[in-house]
């Protein structure tokens, strides 16, 4: 469970980062000097970086974890 909690923080910071208002609204302000950016190049990149990301998960798709854990049940 310590490497998906591992996993969920770099995703968070990373949707922080990228939506620095978001972050802003949850009251991190580490990204107030940017607005969030709606460019499609912004968009492809958010996007591919959610495919590569989502291949980190399988290794949580399997029995074991309680019900609360579990990923894709």
């Amino acid at each position: 469970m310590a490497a998906q909690n591992l996993i969920f923080e770099e995703y968070y910071q990373s949707d922080l980062k990228a939506h620095p208002e978001r972050a802003t609204a949850y009251g991190d302000y580490r990204y107030n000097d940017r607005l969030d950016e709606y460019s499609l190049a912004a968009i492809k990149s958010e996007h591919a970086y959610t495919r590569v990301s989502s291949g980190v998960w399988k290794p949580f798709r399997r029995p074991g974890f309680s019900e609360q854990d579990t990923l894709f049940p």
